[in-house]
């Protein structure tokens, strides 16, 4: 099925998931096309090879998260006994890794950075773990401290990534699902309704 008439975008800063068919339908702006597949190569390469990109030097309140520290945000202890944590980690991890990695390349391989993409349910599914996975290459290293970063700094840079894929992951959830928004809006107590569509998933 081709995206047809839901292909259209508008040319500003701009991504949604819609439902069409038996799929859903992403669109978006190019810019975001392109720092969305950066994103996504990021993940890719950090679950592949363990590493993430250089940081620019530079004076900084605090230092960045280190590749093991994003990872084990990403795929936490199972236990909370050490010994046990430790033992399921070297038995499962290189498999979660692995999974999450093969979901990764064929998002990229499929999607390839298309403004517009028709996407089946099986294919949802890969982007929900992804989505999942890419926020905490940019989430805040724990005990990194409360104090808002500035929106210009990269710290600020990166809670706006990380909102923004909250968004986007949140979308696809509801294209899948529309009853949860009116599940949340009657969770949700004094206008409810209307902060459900702002409500980050996960």
């Amino acid at each position: 099925m081709e995206a047809g008439e839901y292909a259209r975008v508008p040319d500003a800063d701009h991504g949604d998931v819609v439902r069409a068919g038996d799929g859903v339908v992403l669109r978006m702006s190019g810019n975001v096309a392109v720092t969305l597949r950066d994103v996504l190569e990021r993940l890719a390469r950090l679950l592949r090879d363990g590493r993430l990109p250089e940081e620019r030097r530079g004076w900084r309140l605090r230092r960045p998260a280190t590749a093991d520290e994003v990872l084990r945000r990403m795929f936490p202890n199972a236990y909370t006994d050490s010994a046990h944590a430790d033992w399921f980690r070297q038995r499962h991890l290189p498999a979660l890794r692995a999974g999450a990695l093969a979901a990764t390349e064929r998002v990229l391989g499929r999607w390839g950075g298309a403004e517009s993409a028709y996407l089946d349910l099986v294919e949802v599914d890969d982007w929900l773990m992804v989505l999942g996975l890419a926020r905490f290459l940019f989430s805040a290293r724990a005990g990194g401290g409360r104090t808002a970063p500035g929106v210009g700094s990269a710290a600020g840079q990166a809670a706006l990534t990380t909102l923004w894929l909250n968004f986007l992951l949140e979308r696809f959830v509801l294209a899948v699902c529309p009853s949860l928004l009116v599940e949340l809006g009657r969770v949700g107590t004094g206008g409810g309704g209307d902060r459900a569509a702002g409500v980050g998933v996960g």
